[in-house]
């Protein structure tokens, strides 16, 4: 448990130091982060739901694992807006595969106007680094 509790602490400063929130961060880059940082998250959730069966099979203490609740807190944030710009890459890479005869501008417009309202419902998200990076992106494929 006590190696357990050391590995989430360091989970968690990897992931304020590394990870996919960072204000500088490329945003392809970043979405392949948090993808990892995620099943790395879920790999260690079972591992915590192992250590809380141990402990109540033994009638010990359950010990609680803040700093991985942080990190899946944050990871549930940046999970939202970069499905936002996941979106909106997935929008511009099909529209690159189009001829410019099948381009209908119209559409790409209403769809990067509803990107940007999807967006700005998260707007309770706004003071995260990404957010910013997200929204500067979109507006730049408009």
């Amino acid at each position: 448990m006590i190696d357990f509790l050391a590995y989430t602490e360091e989970f968690l400063e990897r992931f304020k130091s590394t990870g996919p929130g960072l204000p500088t961060i490329e945003l392809p880059a970043g979405l392949a982060l948090l993808k990892t940082f995620q099943a790395e998250f879920e790999a260690a959730s079972r591992s915590r739901e192992n250590l809380v069966l141990a402990e109540k099979l033994f009638d010990m203490p359950i010990t609680s694992y803040p700093m991985l609740s942080q990190v899946e807190f944050d990871l549930k944030k940046l999970a939202q807006v970069y499905a936002v710009y996941a979106e909106q890459a997935d929008a511009v890479r099909q529209y690159g595969q189009l001829l410019w005869s099948e381009l209908d501008v119209s559409k790409m417009v209403v769809g990067t106007e509803g990107v940007l309202a999807k967006l700005r419902t998260l707007k309770h998200l706004k003071l995260l680094p990404v957010y910013e990076l997200v929204e500067k992106d979109v507006q730049a494929s408009d």
